[in-house]
């Protein structure tokens, strides 16, 4: 998934870049966070990306997560599904 901010945000992050890497770990947290409270550990990995397309400058992440994770009692395989709504 994809994960971004509105425009309007861009230049504070072009004059602040220490602020992409604290954004970039709150979205891990998040995650990670979700899916602990579930019970399950995850899997994911987090790509940044500065610039879009065309060469401007669009901060966003990239997320791939599992689909599940290990159950942290019983220690099987627990399904986990995020949809667009958790992530909004």
């Amino acid at each position: 998934m994809t994960l971004t901010m509105p425009d309007k945000l861009w230049p504070i992050f072009r004059l602040n870049p220490w602020l992409i890497n604290l954004l970039y770990r709150c979205a891990i947290s998040a995650f990670l966070s979700f899916a602990k409270k579930r019970g399950i550990e995850i899997g994911l990995f987090c790509v940044v990306h500065t610039f879009g397309r065309q060469l401007n400058w669009n901060v966003h992440f990239h997320l791939s997560v599992t689909r599940g994770g290990v159950n942290l009692k019983t220690k099987r395989w627990g399904n986990i599904y995020f949809n667009a709504a958790m992530v909004e």
